[in-house]
């Protein structure tokens, strides 16, 4: 469940929240030229125009995290309750019992031969889908972090870091200004 939210939610490695992807919103060089640099140089340019970055980082990857755990619990529940009304539209309560004891009774068949169609009955996966679109805009809409300055402008550095940042990605300090 994790690994959807997350996918969901942009924190795949190319997500919004990588550190080469981030540095190209805030440096004029190209996307491809940020990519062949080694992540080290990355991770120290950011350090220099974004200090915050990977405070920001860590508090929208345990957001992501906690937003994932209640995803699976929300689902979780969808999905009991959408069996709940699949199996009562398809089962007598006889038939539940049975199934309770499970597959060893002639009702224990009548449930294997329905299984797949509860699974996908539009009750079960209409509510899972709906709890998963549900997180997935809350995610996307979670903005990590207010309390954290944003990323400086490269007019906001001093001569020296703008010289300092200019060596760490191998580019003259005019190419930055």
């Amino acid at each position: 469940m994790r690994q959807l939210i997350a996918s969901i939610a942009g924190s795949d490695p190319s997500g919004p929240l990588n550190p080469a992807r981030q540095l190209a919103r805030l440096v004029p060089l190209s996307a491809d030229r940020l990519a062949a640099l080694p992540q080290d140089r990355v991770v120290a340019a950011l350090a220099i125009i974004d200090p915050s970055f990977d405070a920001r980082e860590r508090s929208a990857r345990e957001r992501r995290d906690v937003t994932a755990d209640v995803t699976s619990r929300r689902m979780e529940a969808a999905q009991r309750e959408g069996m709940k009304i699949a199996y009562l539209t398809r089962f007598t309560t006889d038939q539940l019992r049975g199934i309770d004891a499970f597959f060893a009774t002639p009702t224990g068949m009548v449930y294997a031969a329905n299984a797949r169609a509860i699974e996908s009955d539009p009750a079960v996966v209409t509510r899972t889908r709906d709890v998963v679109f549900e997180e997935a805009k809350v995610a996307a809409n979670d903005r990590p972090v207010e309390f954290l300055p944003p990323p400086r402008a490269l007019a906001d550095l001093t001569l020296a870091e703008l010289v300092e940042l200019a060596a760490v990605l191998g580019v003259a300090p005019a190419t930055l200004k």
